[in-house]
């Protein structure tokens, strides 16, 4: 199986999202156990979760850029085998 950059570049964005989505779900389910107190179990701290929220577009910038530079080498052997 190959793997091209377009892959590689969507599956970083898509992981980036991903991990927004379960980082704001733990800080909110953090804020119902705060009113809720019976429900607290092992799951991810709010400090962990803010951390890893503030990595995720790190992620999805890197996969925009490996998309970007993707195209403009397509573009360039395009314009060099044309």
């Amino acid at each position: 199986m190959s793997m091209s950059a377009i892959h590689s570049g969507s599956q970083l964005i898509q992981q980036s999202q991903a991990q927004l989505d379960r980082d704001a779900h733990t800080i909110a389910s953090a804020q119902v156990e705060s009113v809720n107190p019976q429900q607290s179990a092992a799951k991810p701290s709010v400090e962990s979760a803010l951390l890893s929220a503030t990595q995720a577009p790190l992620y999805g910038a890197a996969g925009a850029t490996v998309l970007r530079r993707s195209d403009e080498m397509l573009g360039n052997l395009l314009d060099t085998t044309a």
